[in-house]
């Protein structure tokens, strides 16, 4: 696959980390290639400027009398200011609580949302764990169809978790810009017990599965390789592709990606195992089956794909690399032997990681 013209939105020196030179198999280093921005995604070298020129004045916020927590304090209000500003919220009605990420956010609004505990909660198999296991933890919770984008109470709607460049939060549909991982919470908010972030935890398939289809499309023309999910009709702007190789586990692939050709992609069921069941086409028996053997603590052979996810800097060369790679691994040419360990990871066999970072200083 040839390099296309088709450059980033954003200029690949504005990220932190871009093209760091990373080591292979076969002892080569080349630039690392970040198709995991789903899940974590590069800093903004303005941010890291930012920090650094804060850093200095840092202190506690409402807690100390010197002039460091005093400009520390002010810092951290004037951020509420200017997120509130971004959001459209209105002062006199919303407050902007800061929370690490969206699974703390929504475990936050899900035990203090000032609704009664007898209601219900309408969501989909579509949602990631930490907006699903928090409503399930409080409320009665119904599986609908998928393509029911609805809030799952009225009083729910007003509240948005947001982030900057990934969005794996609540579906509820408030029609504004999305700026860093907070909430705007209006007024009936009411304090509960302290949060249970639920991230890592997984939840059990849905009791009603909703119809729906899986396509198969040759990405880049690589055998036997499927692409899971919507068509691209439905959704042409979409970064994130999750797929399949027949024959060939899920965490193979991820691992040749990124030993042999220092791809960074993802493995697994993405914190969405329900759905990743459904599009796999996994009965409730079979999934079942293999959730029993996780907890026994063997991962190895559990269901999965692999998902590539795209950030505002990747380009065409990115996606090259990638598909290189990929019909390399559909093609079994392996430069190693891989174990499965009971994680459900592969290592190649014998390979001894060159660190090129060590908190030793060494």
């Amino acid at each position: 696959m040839n390099a296309s013209p088709v450059h980033a939105p954003v200029a690949r020196d504005a990220l932190v980390g871009i093209d760091q030179a990373v080591p292979l198999l076969d002892g080569r280093l080349v630039p690392y290639v970040n198709l995991d921005n789903a899940a974590s995604t590069p800093a903004f070298r303005s941010v890291v400027e930012t920090i650094d020129e804060f850093l200095p004045f840092y202190s506690g916020v409402h807690r100390g009398t010197g002039y460091k927590s005093r400009v520390s304090t002010i810092a951290f209000e004037r951020a509420r200011e200017l997120v509130r500003e971004f959001l459209g919220a209105d002062p006199e009605r919303d407050v902007v609580v800061f929370a690490k990420n969206t699974t703390e956010a929504i475990n936050r609004l899900a035990r203090a949302l000032a609704v009664e505990d007898d209601s219900v909660v309408l969501t989909t198999m579509l949602e990631h764990h930490s907006n699903d296991l928090p409503w399930r933890a409080r409320f009665r919770t119904v599986h609908g169809a998928p393509s029911v984008p609805r809030p799952t109470t009225r009083e729910a709607a007003p509240f948005a978790p947001s982030r900057a460049t990934r969005s794996p939060g609540p579906t509820f549909p408030t029609g504004r810009r999305q700026a860093a991982p907070t909430s705007s919470v209006r007024s009936r908010w009411r304090p509960r017990s302290a949060p249970s972030p639920s991230s890592g935890s997984t939840a059990s398939p849905p009791t009603r599965p909703s119809s729906g289809g899986t396509r198969s499309i040759a990405w880049a023309g690589v055998p036997g390789l499927t692409v899971h999910g919507p068509t691209e009709t439905s959704n042409p702007v979409l970064g994130v592709i999750p797929f399949t190789i027949a024959g060939i586990d899920h965490g193979l692939i991820a691992a040749v990606l990124g030993y042999e050709h220092g791809v960074g992609v993802r493995s697994g069921c993405f914190c969405a195992h329900p759905y990743i069941a459904h599009l796999l086409q996994l009965d409730r028996a079979g999934g079942m089956a293999w959730v029993e053997q996780v907890r026994h603590g063997d991962k190895r052979g559990a269901p999965g794909m692999v998902r590539v996810s795209f950030g505002c800097y990747n380009d065409m060369r990115d996606v090259d690399v990638a598909v290189s790679g990929l019909e390399q691994v559909a093609a079994g040419e392996l430069g190693a032997d891989y174990r499965a360990d009971v994680d459900g990871s592969f290592h190649p066999v014998g390979y001894v990681e060159p660190l090129l970072f060590s908190l030793d200083g060494r």
